[in-house]
């Protein structure tokens, strides 16, 4: 497996990088969104454009806040074309009670947040994995939702907040070349 940007550098020779190792939080549970997140260790860094480093969000989202979520459109094709430059829109975080019954409580995770789309196809961005960012700190990443065909419905985000504390604990790991389980 390799990992490759979607923005490229057009000087940049080394546009792609095998995957060394794949890290998963020991209670993922797949369709229950629950920890729904994978840290990625490359073989060698990639370069080009959008590539840098970020701070985690530290604190708790409150109701309303309004993020920024960014994405090409790969799983809105069927509103509009994908854009080949990244391209971002709003959401606004929603009360996660209010959310979850939205669907019928069929979704019982700890580790995500919901968020409203913008009530005009065109203006989502909701592809999966793609960062959910507020004041410059990765607040979230695109987990499961209605897509864009129907934004009346909530969209559900990885909680980085909640998240944190395993991601830093994997980071602390690697850079002290500590032996980690891994999952390849």
């Amino acid at each position: 497996m390799s990992v490759e940007p979607t923005a490229r550098s057009k000087n940049s020779e080394d546009y792609f990088s095998l995957i060394d190792t794949i890290y998963f939080p020991p209670g993922f549970k797949y369709l229950d969104q629950y920890m729904d997140i994978a840290l990625v260790r490359l073989v060698k860094p990639i370069k080009g454009k959008l590539l840098e480093f970020i701070s985690l969000c530290d604190r708790p989202l409150p109701d309303n806040t309004k993020l920024m979520s960014v994405g090409w459109g790969f799983d809105s094709m069927d509103v509009q074309p994908m854009s080949l430059e990244p391209t971002n829109s709003s959401v606004i975080v929603q009360n996660l009670k209010q959310c979850l019954a939205t669907y019928t409580n069929s979704i019982s995770s700890g580790t995500i947040f919901c968020a409203t789309q913008p009530p005009d196809k065109r203006n989502c961005r909701y592809d999966g994995g793609c960062p959910v960012v507020y004041k410059n700190k990765l607040c979230g990443i695109v987990s499961w939702g209605p897509l864009c065909r129907d934004t009346r419905y909530p969209s559900l985000y990885t909680n980085i907040t909640i998240m944190r504390s395993w991601i830093k604990d994997i980071e602390g790991k690697v850079l002290s070349r500590e032996q980690v389980k891994r999952r390849n």
